[in-house]
């Protein structure tokens, strides 16, 4: 009886023993997971991002694309909370803070101003997260979003910080992106249907008059173009029946926006990013297709 027991608690020791050298010789052989590619894919509203991205994801499958917007509308939630909204409630989120902080502050917020107003503080970062813990395991990552400033910026390079992430900027002339808008809101789906002045709050943000010719030229634009539809995307926006209140943001706006790409002094405009990347495409020259090839050549 002893001889048996002692036979088991020996043959028990061996299989801990193996284990212990099987996962141990796994363990030198494999090494840590090596995390996965980060691509961000930055640019305005209505640049052009989603169909590149639909077109990624057929040359590479093994891409896991994280949106913003599929995690913005939690976070407007949990903000607008912060205000005293509740669920149920008649009006929506964004709607609420929006009346909420116009009220309280005695100004009218463009939605640009509005969500730097929100997120400054590092907030509403949760597809960030969400990415990183994805590259982290070993998956390969692609991030659509809108990097609106350089806070904005800032927490992504931080967020990424060691993963060494690829920047594509997808620029798109404004011209062509307000053909797309009026085209889009043909559709007689009205989920479909966007403001294109949305872009041109965000363009300053992502874009400056070159200074330095060492920076990349991403397209030359004459003055007037850049006028002329700054003015249609206003007027489109006016008719949709805003309160009178918001006219002179608006046309505080569009002083600063002249003022920046120097529309009342210069013929045409030599555009270039604000903020560094790694890869610009330009979304009115080619198609999704050819631009998500070169996006990993």
């Amino acid at each position: 009886m002893m001889a048996k027991k002692r036979w088991a608690i020996s043959l028990l020791v061996g299989l801990i023993f193996g284990v212990f050298y099987i996962c141990q010789r796994h363990y030198a052989h494999s090494g840590p997971v090596k995390p996965g590619n980060v691509i961000l894919l930055d640019g305005t509203s209505c640049a052009g991002k989603s169909a590149i991205i639909q077109e990624f994801k057929k040359l590479h499958p093994e891409y896991v694309v994280i949106k913003m917007d599929d995690f913005y509308p939690q976070d407007l939630i949990e903000k607008a909370q912060e205000f005293g909204w509740m669920q149920g409630a008649l009006t929506d989120p964004w709607e609420f803070i929006r009346t909420y902080l116009t009220e309280k502050n005695n100004r009218y917020y463009l939605d640009a101003q509005l969500r730097r107003e929100l997120f400054s503080d590092g907030s509403g970062r949760h597809y960030l997260d969400e990415a990183k813990q994805k590259a982290l395991v070993g998956r390969d990552v692609i991030i659509d979003t809108v990097l609106e400033d350089d806070i904005q910026y800032a927490i992504f390079t931080s967020t990424f910080q060691g993963l060494n992430p690829l920047k594509v900027l997808v620029y798109c002339p404004l011209d062509i992106l307000l053909e797309r808008v009026e085209k889009r809101n043909m559709s007689p789906d009205k989920t479909e249907h966007r403001l294109a002045f949305g872009a041109f709050e965000q363009f300053p943000e992502l874009y400056k008059p070159q200074t330095d010719f060492a920076e990349q030229l991403i397209d030359t634009v004459r003055s007037e173009m850049l006028a002329q539809t700054f003015d249609k995307a206003m007027q489109d926006f006016i008719a949709t029946g805003i309160a009178t209140g918001y006219v002179p943001v608006l046309e505080a706006f569009k002083h600063r926006f002249i003022d920046h790409f120097g529309l009342a002094t210069h013929v045409e405009v030599r555009l270039v990013s604000s903020r560094p990347y790694d890869v610009i495409l330009n979304s009115g020259n080619e198609t999704p297709r050819e631009l998500a090839q070169k996006i990993i050549s």
